[in-house]
């Protein structure tokens, strides 16, 4: 409550005090507290309150209770704080004020409409994503999650990390049934607010997808084959690996205009052996991390997952070890090893004796400086960094990661990178990743 001040003058102190400073939102006309002085000669007839500043105009006194007027209701989203000044007469008739403020209670609202992103899929096409559910809800930080009920035509339909999809083994076919499908989509909040919506998914008739055929990856790490019956292929989220059943040098790699990275296949197609089998010689790439050929495979996420798994290396094994363990330290991230973690987890496995016959912490100062300046340090550098592990200022582990993350392992990275597309050294064109040895 702020300052009490007066007009006029009194000899003695003003004071206004209210049985409650705040109203719930939503609440039409909501009470927000009754009136008391602090005056002592004030009757009970004196009872005459004046309100004024900022949000006056929204309140009203009845009875000596201070109340929002008929017809308005708070909104915390809008307006979470009113301020106002009260004022009333002393019994020397002197008109004391104090400046109220009003906060306004946040109540969980329920949602107020479903939407989805998209609402046509073409026909033909198994388990097809639709769109994403979003929901509009007055408290803007709430989320929601989403179920379907098996009305109508939900029974063809599935909600997959709030994608709205068909299921696996199902396709829309425009000419079998009406050209729509009727949804009963419900959205709940995390406080167990929901709403209920019927939604309309529309076919699009054709013989044939319209355009590229498009695979869209689910929310893990997926696994998906090259030339088959999809052009484009979309990892989505999760890092997702791309798998070709020829070697690297029977494609040729470009980008589109977009920027993506393009596949297409240069050996002679042979003819197909069943209806399972495609056409397909050119697979547009959007969100995929890996890809595995019989021969090689390629990380993509240089600044990914695939950099920092192929930094912990290079300060833990040198240069040299980059292709024979990439793959290895990639399944670790991919089952559920922060990458963060890859430096405790050589430690700890005593990975680096193992491999490279470090025995003691002098071996391994000298070892890991080596892989990363490309020299012995001298003395004075060993010096510090064994002070450093002496007095526990870094750990092996933790001075292998900070190893990982300086300029010297950036720049290896770049060397020990190829270039898919463009010309070596050139500017343009430029998609680096990193080959590895398939385990």
């Amino acid at each position: 409550m702020a300052d009490l001040y007066e007009t006029g003058q009194s000899n003695l102190p003003a004071i206004i005090n209210l049985t409650g400073y705040q109203i719930r939102e939503n609440d039409d006309g909501a009470g927000v507290g009754v009136f008391s002085f602090g005056f002592p000669h004030v009757e009970t007839a004196h009872n005459y309150i004046v309100l004024s500043g900022h949000d006056a105009d929204l309140f009203e006194v009845v009875d000596n209770q201070l109340k929002l007027k008929a017809g308005q209701r708070a909104n915390y989203e809008a307006q979470a704080l009113f301020n106002l000044i009260a004022s009333a007469p002393d019994s020397g008739g002197t008109l004391k004020s104090q400046a109220i403020a009003v906060t306004v209670v946040d109540l969980n609202e329920t949602p107020t409409e479903i939407l989805v992103t998209n609402n046509e899929i073409a026909e033909g096409l198994n388990g097809v994503i639709v769109g994403e559910l979003t929901a509009l809800d007055p408290d803007e930080n709430d989320t929601h999650s989403f179920s379907l009920s098996s009305m109508q035509d939900g029974e063809f339909f599935e909600v997959i990390g709030g994608q709205l999809k068909l299921r696996e083994q199902m396709s829309a076919d425009y000419d079998s049934r009406q050209p729509y499908y009727l949804l009963y989509i419900t959205a709940t909040d995390t406080e167990g607010l929901s709403l209920s919506q019927w939604l309309s998914v529309f076919v699009v008739e054709g013989d044939e997808p319209t355009g590229p055929t498009v695979f869209n990856g689910s929310l893990a790490a997926d696994y998906l084959v090259g030339f088959s019956s999809y052009s484009v292929l979309n990892g989505g989220a999760g890092a997702d690996s791309v798998i070709y059943s020829l070697a690297s040098h029977e494609v040729l790699f470009s980008l589109n205009l977009a920027g993506q990275l393009v596949v297409e296949k240069v050996t002679e197609s042979s003819p197909l052996l069943n209806d399972l089998e495609s056409n397909v010689t050119v697979n547009t790439l959007v969100a995929i991390e890996r890809l595995v050929f019989s021969d090689t495979g390629y990380a993509l996420d240089i600044s990914g997952d695939a950099g920092e798994v192929a930094r912990v290396i290079l300060s833990a094994f040198g240069s040299g070890r980059l292709n024979q363990f990439l793959s290895e330290g990639l399944q670790l991230v991919n089952d559920g090893l922060s990458v963060d973690a890859l430096s405790r987890y050589v430690i700890d496995n005593q990975l680096m004796a193992l491999i490279n016959g470090i025995e003691n912490q002098v071996d391994f100062v000298d070892f890991v400086f080596k892989n990363v300046v490309g020299r012995l340090p001298e003395p004075g550098e060993s010096t510090l960094y064994n002070g450093y592990l002496d007095s526990g200022f870094y750990t092996q582990s933790s001075l292998l990661a900070f190893a990982a993350g300086t300029d010297w392992v950036n720049a290896q990275i770049i060397d020990q990178a190829i270039d898919l597309v463009g010309i070596p050294g050139a500017s343009d064109g430029e998609f680096w990743a990193l080959s590895y040895d398939l385990v």
